[in-house]
């Protein structure tokens, strides 16, 4: 692919799953090699090879992340609630027993 990029270069990357996109930086590149730093998930930094996973931030993309950004934060918040529902129903029990 003839995408060209830049050190420094704000970005988003599509994950290996192909469908989910996040926000990244371009850290260094060696040849075809990018390396990527992802602000919000910084355990998670990663030398892509090629372009075909990079995507610029156009209007598009930019509405493609903050869809899937949203849904991903309806997702954790359902999780934080269920997590802590189990954790009162656990104590409830406990308590219970006594």
């Amino acid at each position: 692919s003839n995408k060209h990029f830049h050190i420094g270069e704000g970005v988003y990357v599509i994950h290996k799953n192909k469908y989910d996109i996040y926000e990244a930086v371009i850290d260094n590149i060696i040849g075809y090699k990018y390396h990527v730093s992802y602000p919000d998930y910084p355990n998670d930094n990663e030398t892509v090879n090629g372009t075909d996973r990079i995507l610029k931030m156009s209007k598009q993309n930019n509405d493609i992340f903050f869809y899937q950004e949203s849904e991903r934060l309806k997702k954790e918040a359902e999780l934080q609630k269920n997590r802590k529902k189990r954790k009162y129903t656990r104590r409830k029990k406990s308590t219970e027993q006594t």
